[in-house]
C-alpha cells in the first residue's frame, strides 16, 4: 500500500504589506542618507570671494615728439654761435642779440665745432653734442593743469635744464615762462652723468596752452627762477614738442 504525501500541518499565512512597507522605506531613506552624504563630501568648500577693487582704465595720453631747435628752425640754432670773422654784430632768427664776429651756427658745420654763447664765450660743449639731444613727452590733465612727463636722452651730462612754456609771439623777454610754479622752483631738474632724465612738470591750465613746451639748457650751471635766464647767453633752447590742442 501506498503512502499519501506528507502536508504540513502548519499553513503559512501571508505577510502583511504594512510588515513589508517599514524595510522597504528603510532602505530608501539608507539610500537617500548615502546619495546626499556623497553629494556633500564631493561638493567644494568656498570660502567668500574677496571683492576685487576697480579700477578706471587709464586713458591714453597723448605723446608728441621732442625735436631739436636746429630741426625746428630749418637746419640752424638761432641761440648758438660759431667764430665767422668779419662778421658784424647782428641779432638772430628768434631775436638774440650777438657779438661781431659771430654768427648762429649751422647743422652743415663739423660735429667737432665748439659753440659759443652770444656773447662771444666758448661754451664747453661741440655741435656733435648738443645734436644729440632728443626725446618724448606725453600730456595729461590732472586736477586742471597740463602735466608733461618727459624721457630724455642726449642732454649734456649732469647739466641743469628747466622746462618752460613757449610763446613765440611774445617777445624774446617774456616768450618763456616756466612750466610749473610762476616763480620757477619746481621746473628745474638736472640730466645724469649719462645725458638722461624724466622730469615732470605740472604746468599750465588745461585748456589755455602753450604752443610749445621746450627744454632748455643753463650753460652757467644755474637756475634762474621765474626767469629763463639770458637766452642765447647762458640759457639755451635744447628741445621743443607741441602740447595737445587745448
Amino acid at each position: 500500500m501506498t503512502d499519501a504525501p506528507r502536508t504540513n500541518s502548519r499553513s503559512r499565512t501571508p505577510l502583511s504589506p504594512r510588515f513589508l512597507a517599514i524595510p522597504i522605506l528603510a532602505l530608501i531613506f539608507a539610500v537617500a542618507g548615502c546619495s546626499t552624504s556623497s553629494n556633500a563630501a564631493q561638493a567644494p568648500t568656498s570660502s567668500p570671494t574677496a571683492t576685487k577693487p576697480t579700477s578706471s582704465p587709464t586713458a591714453t595720453q597723448p605723446r608728441a615728439e621732442y625735436r631739436t631747435l636746429l630741426d625746428a628752425n630749418g637746419g640752424s640754432d638761432p641761440m648758438m654761435f660759431v667764430p665767422s670773422a668779419g662778421a658784424p654784430a647782428g641779432v638772430s632768427d628768434l631775436d638774440v642779440p650777438y657779438v661781431a664776429g659771430f654768427a648762429q651756427v649751422s647743422s652743415d658745420a663739423p660735429d667737432d665745432t665748439v659753440l659759443y654763447g652770444a656773447d662771444g664765450k666758448a661754451l664747453a660743449v661741440t655741435l656733435g653734442q648738443w645734436k644729440q639731444a632728443a626725446g618724448t613727452v606725453s600730456f595729461a590733465c590732472v586736477d586742471d593743469k597740463e602735466e608733461a612727463s618727459s624721457i630724455l636722452t642726449g642732454l649734456i651730462p649732469n647739466g641743469v635744464y628747466g622746462a618752460f612754456a613757449v610763446d613765440p609771439s611774445e617777445p624774446l623777454d617774456s616768450r618763456f615762462t616756466p612750466w610749473g610754479a610762476a616763480d620757477g622752483s619746481d621746473n628745474t631738474f638736472t640730466a645724469s652723468a649719462d645725458g638722461t632724465a624724466a622730469p615732470v612738470d605740472i604746468g599750465p591750465d588745461c585748456t589755455n596752452l602753450p604752443q610749445h613746451i621746450g627744454i632748455l639748457w643753463h650753460s652757467d650751471g644755474t637756475s634762474h627762477g621765474a626767469s629763463s635766464g639770458t637766452m642765447g647767453v647762458d640759457t639755451h633752447t635744447s628741445l621743443l614738442a607741441d602740447p595737445p590742442s587745448s
